[in-house]
């Protein structure tokens, strides 16, 4: 017989008397559980370190700066869109962004090619000008 010390329901060491089977798979158990216990531990430490250390894992395929310019420019670009003439929003939003042609558009409305291209010209000039006037981050990279 062997002895092995527990808690009682008042959380005080009592002592208990065991077989040497039960005795030896019960400190394998402890044992186990306490390298495990021991392992997470470390892990955790060992984050919880690097990250108050100002280290910090980083994702390689994403380029943060990139990522924040395309945002303002996208913000920049949307706000100068609205900025236009309601047709000339209009003429941006179907050629650029439903990917319609310059010659179907045309067609529709019954004028030359070249009125359209004429009015996109004009659309692209006032867009560019809102553009500079409120020049963000995006230009010191060149976007």
């Amino acid at each position: 017989m062997k002895s092995l010390v527990t808690k009682d329901a008042n959380n005080r060491d009592i002592l208990v008397e065991v077989s040497e089977d039960f005795y030896i798979n019960y400190t394998k158990m402890e044992y186990k559980e306490m390298r495990v216990n021991r392992k997470e531990t470390r892990r955790h430490q060992s984050l919880d370190k690097s990250m108050e250390s100002g280290f910090d894992f980083v994702d390689k395929q994403v380029d943060v700066f990139k990522e924040v310019v395309e945002k303002i420019s996208t913000k920049a670009l949307r706000e100068a869109i609205l900025k236009l003439k309601p047709s000339q929003q209009e003429l941006i939003r179907r050629v650029y962004f439903k990917e319609e042609k310059m010659v179907d558009i045309a067609r529709e409305e019954g004028v030359a090619d070249s009125s359209i291209r004429h009015r996109m010209k004009r659309a692209l000039k006032s867009l560019k000008k809102y553009l500079e006037k409120t020049a963000t981050i995006c230009n010191f990279r060149g976007y």
